[in-house]
């Protein structure tokens, strides 16, 4: 099995619980939830912490590993780890956002300063959403080691596993998308 970094680098709600959960299935480690102390150390530029947080794993998805141009540090940290943009529409992801922030059971779920910093005003979020994802895109332009997957678009668990060379469970099915239903 391949054991380089592998960096998740789309943001909430674009399937990266899906992958996070294909991943597992695949036999990679991620963090369980090292999110809010990793965002500390990015918002500060403790990039030795923030590594130290990155070393005993495989793959890093969600939250905050899209964060600000955190992936051009991981590129030249980790050089021959592998990056996966996870993408949705962006009409149903502005969508999902909404709804998922909108929750009348976790009503300040947006009110965190770290989901204010990293989306800023949720209704105009878009801009900073697709700009980031052009950004990825353009800076990873022509890699082997970059992938734009979109788990609600039926993307399939073959173009996951080659892209990470590794044994395929469910080939020619359709990949996993976790969360359909329950934003």
């Amino acid at each position: 099995m391949n054991k380089k970094k592998i960096f998740c680098l789309g943001w909430c709600k674009t399937g990266t619980t899906s992958l996070e959960h294909g991943l597992m299935k695949l036999g990679f480690k991620g963090p369980a939830s090292e999110g809010p102390t990793a965002l500390k150390y990015i918002e500060e530029e403790d990039y030795k912490k923030l590594h130290q947080i990155i070393d005993p794993y495989d793959y890093f998805c969600d939250y905050p590993w899209f964060y600000r141009d955190l992936y051009k540090v991981l590129d030249k940290r980790y050089p021959d780890s592998l990056f996966i943009l996870t993408e949705r529409e962006t009409k149903s992801w502005h969508a999902s956002n909404k709804k998922w922030f909108g929750n009348k059971k976790q009503p300040n779920r947006y009110n965190s300063p770290v989901i204010k910093a990293i989306y800023g005003d949720l209704d105009s979020c878009v801009e900073k959403y697709e700009k980031h994802n052009a950004e990825v895109i353009e800076y990873f332009k022509g890699a082997n080691n970059f992938l734009l997957f979109c788990p609600t678009e039926g993307e399939t668990w073959d173009k996951l596993c080659n892209f990470l060379q590794c044994e395929n469970p469910h080939p020619g099915q359709e990949f996993l998308w976790i969360n359909k239903n329950r934003q």
